[in-house]
């Protein structure tokens, strides 16, 4: 809709003196600021932000199935090494990690896995020594430490990511539909003036001009 509205913008400079007839105001500056307006909207679209935001799903799509993957790895080695009179002290371990949580993890879930990864952080210092001393693995232990690390600023960056795109979309849409509402003034306008006084009524046309766009697509 931005091409078309170029499109009409530059036909409606050349015809200006036309529809000054009716609107005396519109005028070279009237139609180059309009352009401006149009070509600055459409370098707004900015893609970036898509990408980014993109990028950091990825990144955070792998980071939740690794985290997953030594967290069933770690609850299954806490349930293997705390039996008999220790089975309680196991239980008491992953209720306080909430790997309940961790079947929500495997959906995706990313606020289930912060919530997990924040439990095992701030209460490190009671659960390590007893993750120790039943000789789980200390590789294991450590990559569970560094998806904390890794992944707590990756899910705030891609919820800042989302709100970017969020707002940025929203106003762009506003202007877009200003732009939009100015174009199909000049089209009405440009639909009703006589043909001696148009280099070109059909580029007043959006549904034509639009028909074009799609039969060259």
């Amino acid at each position: 809709m931005l091409t078309i509205a170029t499109t009409i913008t530059q036909r409606a400079e050349q015809d200006q003196l036309a529809f000054q007839t009716a609107n005396s105001d519109w005028d070279t500056i009237f139609f180059q600021s309009l352009k401006t307006r149009i070509q600055t909207a459409i370098l707004k679209l900015n893609p970036e932000l898509l990408i980014t935001q993109k990028t950091l799903t990825a990144q955070l799509t792998k980071q939740l199935k690794n985290a997953s993957h030594d967290l069933d790895i770690l609850a299954a080695a806490i349930e293997s090494k705390f039996t008999g009179d220790h089975k309680i002290k196991g239980q008491a371990i992953l209720g306080t990690l909430e790997i309940k949580r961790l079947q929500k993890v495997k959906s995706g879930d990313q606020e289930s896995l912060a919530q997990i990864l924040a439990a095992f952080k701030a209460n490190e210092t009671t659960i390590l020594p007893q993750l120790q001393s039943k000789k789980i693995s200390p590789s294991l232990i450590s990559r569970i430490q560094q998806h904390y690390i890794t992944f707590q600023p990756l899910n705030i960056k891609q919820e800042l990511a989302k709100g970017d795109v969020t707002k940025n979309n929203e106003k762009q849409q506003l202007e877009r539909n200003a732009i939009y509402t100015q174009i199909a003034g000049i089209s009405k306008l440009g639909k009703k003036l006589s043909k001696l006084e148009l280099t070109n009524r059909a580029d007043y046309n959006i549904s034509l001009l639009l028909r074009k766009i799609k039969n060259n697509t």
